[in-house]
């Protein structure tokens, strides 16, 4: 993996887990934490099927090794 790109990933990651903290202490007056928390999860899940959707084809698989 190129450098910048595995930098780029890093500092989007770092900035998005950061980013959390502060929605949930704006968040934590309107709704429950584990409202807040399955909402979390709810989109990480999203975010990460429609990855694995687009890069199907681009995935290795366990097919033929063995």
């Amino acid at each position: 993996m190129n450098v910048y790109k595995f930098t780029l990933l890093i500092l989007l990651t770092t900035f998005l887990m950061g980013s959390s903290f502060a929605v949930v202490k704006i968040g934590l007056p309107y709704s429950s934490p584990l409202l807040l928390a399955a909402l979390r999860f709810t989109l990480a899940g999203f975010i990460m099927a429609m990855i694995v959707i687009f890069l199907k084809d681009r995935i290795q698989t366990l097919e033929g090794i063995g």
